[in-house]
């Protein structure tokens, strides 16, 4: 009799966490800036405060507000975005993709806090082919964000 009770009592627990862990909800996506950054040649990796570890380029500008870039040396594409959801403040893992125009598509996976800013963005190589690219962040295989950018050479 304890075993059935005890059995119970599990299933129970695994409904109620399995409950709670549904609980969370993605309400929006907002697109905070974007756009043609440059760094000048002196730039250089700092630390940054977050608990993470990550690092950052100093001495980065944005040049323009724009989905048109050139693919020149030291400039780059960036996107800010914040993913709102009930309850902020959630650790999620989003996927990042991007989809050239021979429509090949990289991916890479972010954890990021939900309501908090985060920053993506892509680097152009003197190699990777110019035309349309689609930048989409993605949360359990479903769509998010999708923003298409234009690359020439100058």
């Amino acid at each position: 009799m304890n075993y059935a009770k005890s059995l119970g009592t599990a299933l129970v627990l695994v409904f109620l966490c399995a409950g709670m862990a549904a609980a969370m909800q993605i309400t929006g996506v907002e697109v905070k800036d974007y756009g043609l950054f440059a760094y000048d040649e002196k730039a250089v990796e700092v630390e940054t405060p977050k608990p993470s570890g990550e690092t950052k380029l100093s001495n980065i500008r944005l040049v323009e507000r724009t989905t048109t870039i050139p693919m020149a040396p030291n400039t780059f594409f960036s996107m800010d975005f914040l993913i709102n959801s009930k309850p902020q403040g959630q650790q999620i893992e989003i996927e990042l993709r991007v989809k050239n125009p021979k429509g090949e598509t990289s991916k890479g996976t972010l954890n990021i806090v939900t309501g908090q800013v985060t920053t993506t963005t892509i680097e152009f190589g003197d190699k990777d082919p110019t035309g349309a690219y689609v930048l989409s962040i993605h949360y359990k295989d479903k769509e998010l964000l999708s923003k298409e950018l234009k690359a020439y050479r100058p």
